[in-house]
């Protein structure tokens, strides 16, 4: 068991080797499911798939497309609006289906893979590629603009409506106009960017960067307001609550941060390497790691609420549809375990035959 888990974590460490270089033309991806909720739903891509499934029951109503080809996997988390669900995969496919699955339109980027989840936003959606490329299509599936970095987008972009935000591996954090997609101001983290950025009213962006920083940007201009340092290479996005920001990282450690000064407010060792962001419940923040643990503590740090552990790798960042906890398995003996808040298993969802 050890050996198998220090392979795992050779494998990931070497993969952060090479992201770190910032080389380009990289095909590397991940290879774990995406998940989305909304209060009812529970989206899940994962292989040839792509699952609907009732939150409260674990029950699948339907699965996309029904004719599935091995080739072209899916595992960025769709995309949800009111109407509409966009989700991409290893093909260069990105799909428009209803709310029942039925597929509405396909762009074909021609290269590159969807890695990162898109943004659906009122009159456009914005969809990050492998092949180095933001592409900004409209709602019923046209191109409307394409703006190339100089290394793979593995993020899915914020947006506040005038401009999109959109990390890079290649180190930078780019704002774009909506409207043509014209560069407004880029700026250089230092290290390669892999998740989503968080963007707060007062026009803020928290950034992690995979040499282990959580960093505040100035919206409006790209300016640095603080680096946070926490040890380790991270990979998902924080998980914001209130002034406070988590995040986990490579070395396993889970770091609380304060929003407004970028201080260390607690650490913990959760045993096991972070790849998946936390999800924040009512009572604390839950990070699953590589080893198969779900870990829940308290806001303060001060008590540790609950823990699981699951049959299988843990790399996906958890969703809270209502009352419940989801988390999605990577090489275990089922796709999503659901818990209640108070850490007990509730349903489990295997895949299909």
């Amino acid at each position: 068991m050890k050996t198998h888990r220090f392979s795992l974590l050779l494998s990931l460490l070497i993969l952060v080797g090479v992201v770190l270089s910032g080389c380009t033309g990289t095909s590397l991806t991940n290879t774990w499911p995406g998940v989305t909720s909304t209060e009812k739903m529970i989206y899940l891509a994962d292989k040839e798939r792509v699952y609907a499934i009732d939150a409260s029951t674990g029950a699948e109503t339907w699965q996309f497309p029904v004719k599935r080809d091995a080739s072209k996997p899916f595992y960025a988390p769709p995309a949800v609006s009111d109407d509409l669900i966009v989700v991409g995969n290893y093909g260069n496919m990105l799909y428009g289906l209803d709310l029942n699955g039925v597929q509405k339109w396909a762009y074909n980027s021609e290269s590159g893979y969807f890695v990162g989840g898109s943004l659906i936003l009122e009159n456009m959606i914005l969809a990050p590629s492998s092949n180095n490329a933001l592409f900004a299509v409209s709602l019923d599936g046209k191109e409307l603009w394409k703006f190339e970095t100089n290394n793979a987008i593995w993020a899915t972009p914020a947006s506040d409506g005038q401009l999109a935000f959109v990390p890079s591996l290649d180190h930078f954090l780019y704002a774009l106009k909506l409207s043509d997609g014209s560069l407004v101001w880029k700026k250089d983290l230092g290290s390669a960017l892999l998740s989503a950025p968080v963007l707060t009213q007062d026009g803020t962006l928290y950034v992690s960067t995979m040499s282990g920083d959580v960093v505040a940007v100035k919206a409006s201009d790209g300016s640095v307001l603080w680096t946070a340092k926490t040890g380790g290479q991270i990979w998902a996005t924080p998980a914001q609550h209130e002034d406070s920001l988590y995040v986990g990282n490579v070395a396993g450690k889970v770091s609380a941060i304060s929003a407004k000064d970028g201080s260390i407010l607690w650490q913990k060792d959760a045993g096991s390497p972070i790849i998946a962001g936390g999800a924040v419940i009512p009572e604390g923040v839950v990070f699953p790691t590589e080893g198969g643990t779900v870990i829940a503590w308290s806001h303060d740090g001060q008590k540790e609420l609950w823990r699981q552990t699951i049959n299988g790798k843990l790399y996906t960042t958890p969703v809270v549809p209502g009352q419940k906890l989801v988390v999605a398995v990577t090489s275990g003996d089922k796709l999503l375990q659901s818990y209640n808040l108070n850490g007990q298993a509730d349903w489990l969802f295997v895949e299909p035959k």
